[in-house]
């Protein structure tokens, strides 16, 4: 994730998230079954501005 996040990579759905004010957390492993994905799935805080 650190390399979508220094623009060496790039990912739709996470540059979107990031571009929207999500901050990464970690990764979930087998968090579904997808070889693509190797079963990862990335965790995105979205902290509330309004709190």
């Amino acid at each position: 994730m650190t390399s979508i996040i220094k623009g060496e990579m790039k990912d739709p759905v996470i540059t979107f998230l990031l571009r929207c004010g999500r901050v990464p957390l970690g990764v979930s492993t087998n968090y579904l079954d997808d070889e693509e994905s190797c079963n990862l799935a990335a965790i995105m805080e979205w902290r509330n501005p309004f709190k």
